[in-house]
């Protein structure tokens, strides 16, 4: 078994950085109001100025594109939109590493804030294991949930979604990850939506919430 940590990421730090580089990443990190550390990192990569920075770091709504251009996610926001109105008991089903915790905690927040019957799942790394699996879907079963939503995973969960639908748990994933050779969204009852979609997702079902 590999070790649970393999790699330890670390930032170059170039004996080459002069005086000049370090005041523009400070300069940076005032004008955007995030980390100094971001802008290092930014001002190593050549993004030295706050509009360049701008098409990475978006300021404002006008600066998204329009999430609707991306497949299912009309749909994934009617069904929680739906779940959210018939006080449906949903569950947001994460992962255990930092994107996954991060987009289970900013996702459950989203809909409890909103009046959703909310939960969540985070599987254990050693007796659970990867993603979505059966004793994960039994868990979400034995909740009462009807509505699962899986966020940094499942995009090629396709046996397991199939189970979580002969329990009547219908599925919306929220996955970043590469797929397989098939896809879950292929299944009925299921929604796939890909690559960092979680603040979209989060717009969209609280307008369409709040005009029903």
């Amino acid at each position: 078994m590999s070790p649970i940590r393999e790699y330890r990421w670390t930032l170059r730090r170039d004996t080459n950085v002069t005086p000049e580089i370090t005041q523009t990443a400070q300069s940076l990190s005032q004008e955007l109001s995030v980390s100094p550390i971001l802008t290092e990192i930014l001002v190593s990569r050549g993004i030295d100025y706050i509009r360049k920075s701008a098409d990475i770091l978006p300021t404002s709504m006008e600066d998204l594109h329009d999430p609707f251009l991306m497949n299912h996610m009309d749909a994934a926001v009617k069904r929680i939109s739906q779940a959210i109105l018939n006080n449906e008991h949903i569950v947001v089903y994460g992962d255990y590493d930092v994107d996954g915790t991060d987009s289970t905690a900013m996702l459950w927040k989203f809909l409890k804030d909103g009046g959703a019957n909310v939960s969540y799942f985070i599987p254990d790394r050693i007796k659970d294991g990867y993603g979505i699996s059966t004793a994960g879907i039994d868990h979400v079963h034995d909740a009462g949930a009807t509505l699962l939503i899986a966020v940094d995973c499942g995009i090629t969960a396709v046996q397991q979604v199939e189970y979580a639908h002969s329990l009547g748990i219908e599925v919306v994933i929220c996955d970043h990850h590469e797929p397989g050779m098939k896809f879950p969204m292929l299944l009925p009852c299921s929604m796939l939506l890909n690559h960092h979609v979680l603040i979209h997702l989060n717009i969209f079902v609280d307008a369409e919430w709040l005009s029903n």
